[in-house]
């Protein structure tokens, strides 16, 4: 028999399926030779050491704020922003998105009341959702590429305790007592839910604490109508969306909301009951620092007792 021809014909011999197969992340140095299902010839196949991932580096310990918004996504104490593109769609997909919308619409229309939904409109259903998906799939990698670096570069990041659920309470109202800007309102609404600050807040945990950091929170309470040099609330200094102009006649202080608000979360976070800050700052780090007394305390002296 010559070189290349199959063995099935020599007396003894196994025939046995040497293609190359898929890596898998197995112990290495081991061939797996079970059959394959529904055939009778074994199949060798490879396993490629397994290389541990590596770990992720601990950070500078020093606090990041970060303050969370729409038109600004992102806003550092530094005054550093964070953004992303307007739309997660393009414009040719956008277009084509509204008339598959439209299109799902007409066919709607024409389908009667208990009537199982058309073939092609669930095709059209499903080209929907691919767009919707496409879009999200976008969203979500910024925010994974986001959140991973910042968690490398601060050991804790401090944000507001923002309650969302309730931020996204709809304004209609009653029937009784029916709200005001309801348009408005839903439209805020649909924002918040499109920057997925919930979602935001979920990478920043994990990731910060595989590198042995942490996710702190601080009262957002008139965060961004107070000035971050004085420490006073003044009305009126807030003056639009994107500035802030400190009304005090002794600071003066103007710039960036967003960055006010993300150095007001600082001093917040310094500033807590229970945590310790030496002579250059927040030490960064989780938990209190224990500090020594500059002098040593000296009991008192007992009073002497009377006489019997």
């Amino acid at each position: 028999m010559g070189r290349g021809e199959p063995a099935q014909g020599r007396p003894g011999a196994v025939p046995v399926d040497a293609r190359p197969a898929r890596p898998h992340q197995g112990r290495s140095g081991r061939a797996d030779h079970r059959g394959s299902p529904g055939q009778g010839r074994p199949r060798v196949e490879h396993r490629v050491p397994h290389r541990n991932p590596r770990r992720p580096t601990r950070p500078t310990p020093r606090a990041g704020p970060i303050d969370r918004g729409i038109t600004i996504p992102l806003a550092l104490s530094t005054g550093e922003k964070i953004t992303h593109r307007e739309q997660w769609l393009s414009t040719a997909e956008r277009e084509r998105l509204l008339r598959l919308e439209r299109k799902a619409a007409r066919q709607k229309a024409h389908r009667k009341p208990g009537q199982n939904t058309s073939t092609r409109l669930n095709r059209t259903y499903d080209q929907i959702a691919r767009l919707r998906a496409t879009a999200k799939r976008r969203a979500l990698d910024w925010q994974h590429q986001t959140t991973t670096d910042l968690a490398a570069r601060f050991s804790v990041i401090v944000v507001e305790d923002l309650k969302i659920v309730n931020m996204m309470a709809s304004a209609a109202g009653t029937p009784q007592e029916p709200g005001t800007n309801v348009a408005q309102k839903r439209g805020l609404n649909r924002a918040i839910a499109g920057e997925a600050w919930g979602r935001t807040m979920e990478l920043l945990t994990y990731k910060c604490a595989e590198r042995g950091g942490r996710v702190a929170t601080v009262p957002p309470h008139g965060i961004s109508r107070q000035c971050h040099r004085c420490q006073t609330t003044i009305p009126g200094s807030r003056e639009t969306q994107s500035r802030f102009a400190c009304k005090n006649p002794r600071c003066g202080w103007i710039g960036n909301a967003d960055t006010n608000a993300a150095r007001n979360q600082l001093h917040r976070y310094t500033s807590a009951a229970g945590r310790a800050v030496t002579g250059r700052g927040d030490s960064g780090m989780p938990g209190p620092v224990k500090r020594q007394a500059s002098c040593p305390t000296v009991s008192p002296a007992p009073a002497p007792r009377a006489a019997a």
